[in-house]
């Protein structure tokens, strides 16, 4: 079993992007002595200091800075793969699978999937030879 969890490290960032227990306490609807409580709770059952007051701010140590910049990764991944239940219990695609005969300039496909702002190209060649499958995955807005 884990001894922390996802809410504690996405309470941490919080503390840390916004600087203050109360801000994160504001951003998150809790009160402030629930995001202290995690975070302590976070703190004791890794045995490592994250957070050290300096005035009214809350700022990391070398540990924490360590660790949150392992987690944040895990976060926003987390963060994705619930955009992406989203998606699919809406019965939105985030996958589109085009095949393009050779002969059909392909970079044209390219810039104009490539100019959107949420597209990932994956391109792919499939048998048979003369046939390109272009994939194209996108992350649907919430």
């Amino acid at each position: 079993m884990h001894k922390t969890t996802l809410e504690q490290w996405g309470l941490l960032d919080q503390v840390v992007r916004l600087g203050s227990f109360a801000k994160a306490a504001e951003a998150t609807n809790r009160s402030q002595s629930s995001v202290s409580y995690n975070l302590g709770l976070l703190q004791s059952r890794l045995g490592v200091e994250l957070l050290r007051q300096v005035g009214r701010r809350a700022e990391l140590t070398p540990s924490g800075q360590v660790l949150l910049t392992q987690v944040r990764p895990l976060l926003s991944a987390f963060d994705y793969v619930e955009t992406r239940a989203q998606s699919m219990c809406g019965g939105v695609r985030s996958r589109l699978d085009l095949v393009v005969d050779s002969i059909f300039p392909g970079h044209c496909c390219f810039q104009y999937y490539a100019s959107s702002s949420n597209a990932t190209l994956i391109p792919r060649l499939t048998s048979p030879k003369c046939w390109k499958t272009m994939l194209i995955s996108t992350q649907m807005p919430t």
